[in-house]
Formats: structure tokens, C-alpha cells, sequence
């Protein structure tokens, strides 16, 4: 009779799950590092709208903030009850975003002061941020030229450049054709000259932008929608692009002056906005270490105990005698009825103990 190697059972078993850990310990770490990239890009355009912003306003403190719920409060249910609000959804949602953008202005070092329209005298402010559509004309437009030409910094989010384009106050749509005339078309001071929809991944284009860690090829921005804004015939420097080739966020340098434009950002990130599970994803390489550890150990462990379990008589000299009378001496398990050996004491089958 051959003899059984009453290890082998534990050996696979150690050996499919040595496989297993290491295969876990590789891709795991991998896979976690994407999902993290993935959550922490959901902030990257916080990071570098936050950025942009001081890079504006030349490290100056002073910001005003032009915002769309300032703007409603002020026309909202007056000369702007037919107006076009939907683009900035409820009051509830214009104030949400105000008390964000607020945040990125203060992380920026800005004392932020707000306004529902542009005021006839923005000396005071190092940088005017304005995100209120319906605050802008082509008639503003000769106050912020000769605002950014005399050193100040202005901030344009989506689609604000074309209401200084365009004459069309209270829509939000007539982008790209300034007919009306009264629209100036294409102000020197914006550094660029085309708008159009655009969506899907936007991505970084220039190594630590504004001194930030973002890095070219970064996705920024990430949306199924393709109604988000995009610019064309940029002069001055593309800090992102959308992949449909628009650019995502520019710069330009006038007279003393900066513009910076960013066509879009979703969860920005401000101090206590990021959820727990943004924080905890750079955390999993880690956590799935310990755990593939953890696993190595009970397979070894296991593989020790059920090893010691099945130890053969220690006057066992290795060789299965299977000459007569021997042949014939065995034994019945009497936990799994399995026949043995005489010479033995443990079951080949079940580790169990002659008795």
C-alpha cells in the first residue's frame, strides 16, 4: 500500500492561501492608490481655484466677492423676477456656494467682503471674484479693464466672460454670438476670445500651477455633462484643458493687472469639506497590508496546528512496511471509520487518536 502523506491537505492549504495574500498584497495597495487619486481629484479644482485665486490678487488680503445669491437678493424679485436663475438652482443652493467660495477666498488669505453687482469703485480690493452672471454687462466692461490695467485681480468663473461679451443679462444661454450692439465681443482683458460647452475629464497642462502640487496630466475636473464651460483663442497661459481641446483654466497678465478664469468647480476643498472616506483612502495601501499580514499568519497558524494534529508515531522509521503479517494489522479509526495501519497512532484520514 502506497503511503499517504498526511500533510498534504495543509500544505495546499497553505500554499493557495500564501497566493492569495500575495496577490491581495500587490493589487490591492494599487487599486486603493486609484480610488484615492480618484476621490482626491474630486477636489483638485478647489485646490487649484484656491490658488488661482491668490495668484491674482498678487498675495494682496483684500477680496470681493460678486455672488449670485447676493445678486438674486438684489434683483431676484424685482427687475430680475423673469430672469434666468436656474443655472445656480435654489437660494438655498446660491448660498451654499457663497459660503464656499468664501472659504477658498479665506484660505487664500482674503478678508472677503460681498456684492450682488460691481460697484463703481473697486479700488479697495486686491482681487474681485465674481461667479453672478447677471451682475455683468458689456458695459462693466471699461471699469474692469481699467480696474486689472492699474494692478487689481479679477477672478471669472463658467460662463461669467461672456456677459461682459454679450449683452444678454437675465438668460443663460446666447453665448458665442454677441449680435446685440451694445456687446463688445471680445475685451482685450480676458486673454481670450471663444466660448463653448464642453465636459467629460479636464486635465492639468503645466507642472505645479501657481506653486501648487498638481502636476500636468491631473485629472481636475470630471463630468458626464458637456454643458459646462470651455474658452478658445486663450493669449495668455493654459493652466488646464478640457480633453474636447477648450481650456478648463487660463491665465493672463494686463498692464499691471491678472485675470484668472476657471470654467468650473464641484466639491472644493475647504477647511472641514472633505468626508471621512477622502481621508481614509490614502489610508487603505496601509489597512490592506495589515489585513493581508493578518491573513499570512492565521494560514501559517493553521497550517502549524493541523500539521502538529496529524504527527505520525515517533517510531515510525518513514518507510510503509506492506510485507505480511503487517499488511493485515490495522486498525479502524473510530472517528471516521477509515482502516490504518497497525503501526501507526494517529488516522492518515482524520488526524484522530487510536484508542
Amino acid at each position: 500500500m502506497a503511503k499517504k502523506d498526511s500533510t498534504r491537505g495543509p500544505k495546499s492549504v497553505a500554499i493557495v492561501g500564501l497566493l492569495i495574500a500575495t496577490s491581495l498584497l500587490v493589487l490591492i495597495p494599487s487599486l486603493s492608490s486609484n480610488e484615492s487619486r480618484a476621490a482626491q481629484a474630486d477636489y483638485q479644482d478647489g485646490i487649484l481655484l484656491t490658488a488661482g485665486a491668490k495668484w491674482a490678487g498678487q498675495n494682496g488680503s483684500q477680496a470681493l466677492y460678486i455672488d449670485a445669491y447676493d445678486n438674486w437678493l438684489n434683483h431676484g424679485s424685482t427687475d430680475g423676477i423673469t430672469w434666468d436663475w436656474g443655472p445656480f438652482g435654489t437660494p438655498s443652493n446660491m448660498a451654499e456656494d457663497r459660503s464656499k467660495i468664501a472659504s477658498v477666498l479665506h484660505n487664500a488669505g482674503y478678508d472677503v467682503t460681498f456684492a450682488g453687482d460691481i460697484p463703481g469703485d473697486l479700488g479697495p480690493y486686491n482681487v474681485v471674484f465674481i461667479t453672478a452672471y447677471f451682475a455683468c454687462s458689456p458695459s462693466n466692461s471699461s471699469q474692469i479693464r481699467n480696474y486689472i490695467e492699474n494692478g487689481g485681480g479679477v477672478v471669472l468663473i463658467a460662463g461669467v466672460s461672456e456677459y461682459f461679451r454679450c449683452d444678454i443679462k437675465g438668460q443663460s444661454g446666447g453665448y458665442m454670438v454677441p449680435t446685440d450692439p451694445l456687446s463688445i465681443n471680445n475685451p482685450d482683458w480676458l486673454g481670450f476670445n471663444g466660448f463653448e460647452n464642453s465636459g467629460g475629464p479636464a486635465f492639468i497642462t503645466v507642472d505645479h500651477p501657481f506653486g501648487s502640487q498638481l502636476l500636468t496630466g491631473d485629472v481636475i475636473h470630471n463630468t458626464e455633462s458637456f454643458s459646462w464651460a470651455g474658452v478658445t483663442g486663450v493669449s495668455g497661459t493654459i493652466v488646464a484643458r478640457w480633453t474636447s481641446g477648450a481650456t478648463f483654466a487660463c491665465t493672463h497678465q494686463f498692464g499691471l493687472g491678472r485675470l484668472y478664469f476657471q470654467a468650473a468647480w464641484d466639491r472644493l476643498y475647504v477647511s472641514g469639506s472633505i468626508s471621512n472616506t477622502a481621508i481614509l483612502l490614502p489610508l487603505i495601501p496601509l489597512i490592506s497590508i495589515g489585513i493581508v499580514a493578518a491573513i499570512v499568519i492565521i494560514v501559517v497558524l493553521v497550517y502549524l496546528v493541523t500539521k502538529q494534529g496529524r504527527t505520525r508515531n515517533p517510531l515510525y522509521n518513514g518507510s510503509q512496511n506492506t510485507t505480511p503479517p503487517y499488511q493485515q494489522q490495522t486498525w479502524r479509526c473510530p472517528n471516521c471509520s477509515a482502516p490504518n495501519q497497525i503501526e501507526y497512532i494517529y488516522c492518515f484520514n482524520c488526524g484522530a487518536k487510536k484508542r
